[in-house]
């Protein structure tokens, strides 16, 4: 039984994250996995930092890349690009996302690339 509750929150606490699409390439590419994790302070992020987060438009799921950062309120607000710029639906067309948005850091440089995902 505890190993059944250490998986489950280790499996909450440091989220596997499938890539869809080519809007992080080359640093991931489609089909991707990564590794995230929600352990972080939102203080310590910074610039360059790769973070998942919903969208304020229509709150889908993407992996981008944090290039700036602003403190309104107390509230940290951040600009996210993707790497593949030509191909990435980012903060130049909705704008700075609310850190009340983001779902995790990601903490790994590569993933492992699967085949036939479930």
């Amino acid at each position: 039984m505890i190993l059944v509750i250490l998986v489950v929150l280790l499996y909450y606490l440091f989220p596997f994250i499938q890539v869809v699409g080519t809007s992080m390439y080359p640093t991931y590419c489609d089909q991707e996995i990564i590794f995230g994790t929600k352990l972080y302070l939102k203080s310590k992020l910074k610039k360059g930092d790769v973070v998942v987060y919903r969208t304020p438009t229509d709150n889908k799921i993407v992996i981008k890349r944090i290039v700036k950062m602003k403190k309104e309120r107390g509230v940290l607000y951040l600009f996210c690009k993707g790497d593949n710029r030509e191909h990435s639906y980012d903060s130049r067309n909705y704008g700075y996302i609310s850190s009340k948005a983001l779902v995790c850091k990601v903490i790994n440089q590569r993933g492992r690339k699967i085949d036939n995902p479930l």
